[in-house]
């Protein structure tokens, strides 16, 4: 992959990431997150470059230390995000749809 097409995966990662996760009033706690890109509606050149972004996502939400604060495996939040790319715009600049879904545990509680 070319160094070019790695800096523009790398700034689309970011750029979806900052979008999901600037919630006002946010509180923080370790992922376990999924990670799926489709880039199957974009038509013409090669946007296999797009494939390193799921690696790129999934190591930036679970390796990623979002508190001071140790939790187990188990308590971790199970997240599912999935980025759909719709368009196309130019080859570093595209429309997309991003799906996340979460469940979490109750402290306290076998839910």
């Amino acid at each position: 992959m070319s160094p070019r097409r790695t800096i523009m995966a790398t700034r689309c990662a970011f750029a979806l990431l900052l979008a999901a996760l600037s919630l006002p009033d946010a509180h923080a706690q370790e992922f376990n997150c999924t990670i799926g890109v489709n880039y199957r509606a974009l038509s013409g050149t090669d946007y296999t470059f797009l494939d390193e972004l799921e690696e790129r996502v999934f190591e930036y939400m679970n390796d990623r230390q979002w508190t001071d604060d140790r939790f187990e495996d188990e308590e971790r939040i199970d997240c599912s995000l999935q980025i759909v790319f719709t368009e196309a715009i130019t080859l570093s600049q595209f429309r997309a749809r991003l799906v996340l879904a979460s469940r979490r545990p109750i402290y306290g509680t076998a839910q």
